[in-house]
């Protein structure tokens, strides 16, 4: 079973929020975990960028790596024309913290990249879900604490919204590896802290 946790949030300064990024309350809610372990971040689907752009401006002294299954070339030029927001990565291209990986985890290896956290917000299918996060788990063993956090993850136990495959992907996680994962209250966020146990 997945408890609930009130996370302590300390005032957090950032960007207007836009149309795709995260709500005030769950950005503050990453940006206070994130202070937990400090290190690099990885974003696990990237979309317009604007959530990367905002981490990567608030720890202009940290790497923001973001991976997504898309390419860039995905958007066709008629949407780029229309909304260049919809372009993978777009508001958070050219900043030079950030590190953008299409096509997945496969062209990209972060093992010796001092990746503390990670944030999966990318593929909301249950197997996709369950792929990026045994991708992240397996880079939360060289015993330094570390996090990941599931955007999206519903506790209503109805999993009947559009993100269906998170809740159970995340729940499956925690059986299969006896992992103490957290949902962080009032929001759509779960967190796993490597030295918290079941």
């Amino acid at each position: 079973m997945i408890e609930t946790e009130e996370i302590s949030l300390k005032p957090v300064v950032r960007l207007a929020p836009q149309i795709g990024m995260l709500p005030d309350h769950e950005f503050a809610v990453i940006w206070n975990l994130w202070d937990e372990v400090g290190g690099n971040f990885l974003e696990i689907g990237t979309s317009s960028g604007l959530t990367t752009r905002a981490l990567a401006i608030g720890r202009s002294w940290a790497q923001v790596f973001t991976v997504d299954v898309r390419s860039p070339n995905d958007v066709h030029e008629h949407q780029r024309n229309e909304h260049p927001g919809s372009q993978l990565g777009y508001f958070s291209l050219g900043l030079s913290n950030v590190f953008h990986f299409a096509n997945g985890f496969e062209n990209f290896d972060v093992r010796k990249k001092g990746i503390r956290m990670v944030f999966i917000d990318g593929d909301h299918r249950e197997e996709s879900v369950w792929r990026d996060s045994e991708s992240a788990l397996a880079l939360s063993g060289d015993g330094e604490r570390f996090i990941i956090a599931w955007h999206d993850y519903e506790d209503n136990g109805r999993d009947d919204c559009s993100w269906l495959g998170v809740g159970p992907a995340v729940r499956r996680l925690a059986a299969r590896y006896g992992l103490a994962i957290k949902h962080a209250k009032d929001t759509r966020i779960a967190f796993w802290r490597s030295w918290q146990h079941a």
